[in-house]
């Protein structure tokens, strides 16, 4: 018979303090592990809330509508609207054939608001054009691309019963969505990131809410709510751009409200380009001999048609005053040919019949004080203040004179 093991029976003291200590480390690394995982969770749901938060405080009383384009940003916002019981217009535009064209009616059938798609056509790009640039005075290739699908989408909303748009602006600035931020180290992101947020209402929101009022509508924006842009800059950038996903934290806050792989997956391409816009008034262009810019440059002059020619050359100077400078009444007169013909000058523009096309807010006294202006001297100062130009005193900096 064999003789049972002196260990069989009694506890060996150091080996079970070894085992035990050994299975604490162990238990110490799993959870330091699980800590990144933790956190990020933690962030995501965080974050999560505050979104919704931000589109409870949506004012719906008169109908809205949601400015979508089957991207990460508005099916987010879709989807946190349906899950509160809300059931909003999905609205969207883009051009027959465009990279938005399919894949938009493909990624509204994953939700259950009704969808109402505006196919812009190529010979509609030139009148839409027009109405960007008289809402917002831009003339410039990037600001009218952008805002012809976004006039358009508006247009549409009003249209069809919504006073109000819901729209994703401030995703990319606030969670690391545009191509640029691939690659920059930590410290550029966080720079680049902070920079575009400040300078979002200069590049984008000023001319999106210009198309708004001429729609007649209003934009609501629930990633600039206040909730989310702050805990937004709390989130570290690791998890903005992570293993070069870029929104990287939005997307999982999308997966945990259970929005499909297509939607996750998309690429993202600009506004412009998606709808096909760009390309579209690009061959307008090409087929008159002009580029883009020049094409925009005179796609709004008005019908001159019945003034004299000294009021045509006038109007025709006023008219080349870029945006942020000014000019004098003295100036414009030796430009139009007339050296001595200030007051005329200031006559013509005090009837201008076209006071957007032609901004005669842009001409100031050769002491550079304001002068009059048909809608009020507080109306022009505000006019060219939103448009950069610095005012002391009542008086226009000499450094914004522009001169021909």
């Amino acid at each position: 018979m064999l003789e049972a093991s002196p260990l069989s029976n009694h506890r060996c003291p150091h080996v079970h303090r070894d085992l035990k200590h050994t299975q604490i480390y162990k238990s110490v690394l799993t959870y330091l592990s699980s800590m990144p995982a933790m956190l990020e969770q933690k962030i995501v749901d965080k974050l999560d809330m505050a979104i919704e938060n931000a589109v409870m405080r949506i004012d719906d009383s008169n109908g809205y509508a949601v400015l979508f384009s089957g991207g990460l940003d508005s099916s987010l916002l879709v989807k946190v609207l349906e899950d509160l019981g809300k059931t909003p217009i999905l609205v969207s535009v883009a051009i027959r054939g465009s990279p938005d064209f399919t894949f938009i009616k493909e990624a509204a059938g994953y939700f259950t608001s009704r969808s109402v798609f505006s196919d812009i056509r190529t010979q509609d790009l030139p009148g839409l054009a027009k109405d960007v640039i008289t809402a917002t005075g831009e003339k410039s290739p990037l600001q009218v691309d952008i805002g012809i699908p976004i006039y358009a989408a508006c247009k549409a909303a009003k249209d069809n019963g919504a006073s109000m748009v819901v729209a994703g602006q401030g995703a990319d600035e606030l969670f690391g969505g545009y191509h640029r931020y691939l690659g920059m180290s930590k410290n550029d992101l966080e720079t680049a990131l902070l920079k575009d947020l400040i300078n979002i209402e200069q590049d984008n929101l000023r001319r999106d809410n210009a198309i708004a009022a001429a729609t007649g509508v209003r934009f609501a924006l629930p990633y600039l709510d206040r909730e989310v842009v702050s805990l937004a800059r709390q989130i570290p950038v690791e998890l903005k751009i992570k293993d070069g996903i870029r929104k990287y934290i939005l997307k999982e806050v999308a997966k945990k409200r259970g929005l499909p792989d297509a939607i996750l997956n998309r690429g993202k391409k600009a506004i412009q380009y998606s709808t096909g816009v760009d390309r579209g008034l690009r061959e307008i262009a090409k087929s008159q001999g002009k580029s883009l810019g020049e094409y925009l440059a005179d796609i709004d002059m008005p019908d001159l048609s019945n003034f004299t020619p000294f009021q045509k050359r006038v109007m025709e100077k006023v008219r080349q005053i870029p945006k942020g400078r000014v000019s004098t009444y003295k100036e414009v007169a030796r430009a139009a040919g007339s050296p001595d013909a200030c007051r005329a000058v200031g006559s013509i523009m005090a009837k201008n019949p076209f006071p957007i096309v032609i901004p005669c807010h842009r001409v100031v006294k050769s002491d550079m004080s304001l002068g009059s202006y048909s809608g009020g001297a507080e109306r022009k100062k505000q006019l060219l203040e939103e448009e950069g130009v610095v005012i002391r005193g009542g008086r226009v900096d000499r450094a914004m004179l522009y001169r021909f």
